[in-house]
């Protein structure tokens, strides 16, 4: 057991699964902000990004 617990602290991290979605328009007269965002350890930065659209799918910012 020791050595299994050894062997995982010292594995890498697992990569992240990303489930695929679809993007669906607010109602009428809304707008739809959607944001994401990601660190990278070793460089010691972070990214972000933002969207906001209206109902027509049209990007306002």
């Amino acid at each position: 057991m020791d050595s299994f617990l050894r062997q995982l602290s010292s594995s890498a991290a697992p990569s992240t699964v990303r489930t695929p979605s679809a993007w669906r328009a607010p109602k009428f007269d809304v707008v739809k902000i959607n944001f994401g965002g990601a660190t990278f350890a070793k460089e010691g930065a972070l990214g972000i990004g933002v969207v906001a659209r209206d109902a027509a799918g049209q990007c306002l910012a």
